[in-house]
């Protein structure tokens, strides 16, 4: 199923698209549109990867959380050395 496109009309430094056009002309990329999209996704990816930090960086002052994560980690530390020393095994 072919993807649904919009119409967007931007004013963008003269400078931003002669360097795009000379991307182009060096086979870099293959038109101003392609160009515009991956660097829009790119930058909506980033945002994504920012929320995702940010949900992580709480977890640092999250009392319950660390207690929890300790006590599992006490938990299979056995286990774990136990695997590590079957996976050394020849």
């Amino acid at each position: 199923m072919p993807v649904r496109k919009g119409q967007s009309a931007n004013a963008l430094p003269e400078e931003l698209l002669s360097a795009i056009d000379a991307e182009i002309r060096m086979g870099h990329a293959r038109s101003r549109e392609e160009s515009f999209e991956a660097a829009i996704v790119s930058q909506l990816l980033a945002f994504r990867r920012a929320s995702v930090d940010r949900q992580f960086a709480g977890m640092v002052a999250d009392g319950p959380y660390l207690a929890e994560a300790a006590q599992i980690s006490e938990e299979f530390s056995a286990a774990d050395w136990e695997a590590l020393a079957c996976s050394q095994q020849p």
